[in-house]
């Protein structure tokens, strides 16, 4: 009897200590759970913090590169002070020409004396002529007919050599001045800084448009959504 009340005792002794190791263990575990959350709590604060640093860090190298693209010596028109439209655009881009041929004079009318529209070259690689044919419109602009070529170009599907040759007779340009600059290259250089400067806006598409250096609109446009913005801009609002 003494033996076995000694067992029973020994064994009971047994499955307490048990549960106090299985308490400890169960406790370490627990410790180590919650250091692991509070250190993937702080890992995703830090990547959090790390994202807006690098939002603000792009948001202001943005703004800087959008102010670039304003910097040359562009053909232009409305008044300067007003509201400033920029547009990266490719005569031989379907969607480019859409917006020239439907909605340019439209808002150019609507919005005189009020906003000032600035044309820069992005001729895309893959459409063909479209280099050459910014450089026949700069040199049209030697002979002060950028807007009528300009507009010419958008309206006819041709723009191989012979072809912006023949556009320049019809608007009545000193054909031989015209085909020697455009046979120099005179241009080239300053249409391959307008698309420098186009990538360095992050122009990803023909047309872009940068409105006031705020605002950028991306392809063929409606024109209620530009009026929307260049009322907003007229009003002062940034909404």
């Amino acid at each position: 009897m003494e033996s076995t009340e000694d067992n029973s005792e020994l064994s009971r002794h047994e499955r307490k200590k048990l549960r106090k190791q299985q308490f400890k263990e169960e406790q370490g575990m627990q410790r180590a759970a919650n250091k692991k959350s509070k250190w993937i709590k702080s890992s995703i604060i830090g990547i959090i913090a790390l994202i807006v640093l690098i939002g603000i860090f792009f948001l202001v190298n943005q703004a800087t590169k959008l102010e670039k693209a304003t910097v040359d010596d562009d053909p232009s028109i409305g008044p300067t002070g007003a509201v400033t439209v920029i547009e990266f655009g490719d005569y031989r881009c379907p969607y480019t020409k859409a917006f020239n041929q439907e909605k340019f004079n439209t808002l150019l009318k609507e919005y005189e004396g009020r906003i000032q529209w600035v044309y820069r070259d992005m001729p895309i690689p893959s459409h063909e002529n479209s280099h050459i044919a910014s450089q026949a419109s700069e040199c049209a602009r030697d002979q002060n007919k950028f807007w009528e070529y300009h507009n010419l170009l958008f309206q006819r599907s041709s723009a191989d050599r012979q072809s912006l040759l023949e556009y320049a007779r019809e608007l009545g340009l000193d054909a031989q001045l015209f085909g020697d600059c455009l046979g120099s290259g005179k241009y080239r250089q300053e249409v391959n800084n307008d698309y420098n400067d186009g990538l360095a806006s992050n122009v990803r598409v023909t047309p872009t448009f940068f409105i006031n250096d705020r605002v950028k609109l991306e392809g063929d446009v409606p024109l209620d959504i530009f009026r929307d913005v260049l009322n907003k801009e007229l009003s002062g609002s940034s909404g």
